[in-house]
């Protein structure tokens, strides 16, 4: 009698498709994160440039260092990584 597949198996057990990473984060993982992150950072730039305490060059520049901060920290993280 052949063996059936249960359809309760994890994904874990199917090799990755091709290009992909097993237990890589999925897109619906990544815009939750980026609206709960970025939303309350979006409000607090605006209300700095709205109540005239910072210019808005001042907030640009604070969004490209952090980005680019949260780039290198990332890609040293991950650089040699099993």
């Amino acid at each position: 009698m052949a063996q059936s597949m249960s359809a309760s198996a994890p994904a874990s057990d199917s090799p990755p498709a091709e290009g992909l990473e097993r237990n890589a984060v999925g897109l619906t993982e990544v815009l939750f994160q980026s609206i709960t992150h970025m939303a309350p950072a979006a409000a607090v730039a605006y209300s700095r440039v709205r109540t005239r305490a910072h210019w808005p060059t001042d907030v640009a520049v604070g969004v490209a260092e952090g980005v680019f901060v949260g780039e290198v920290v990332h890609r040293a993280m991950t650089r040699n990584r099993p």
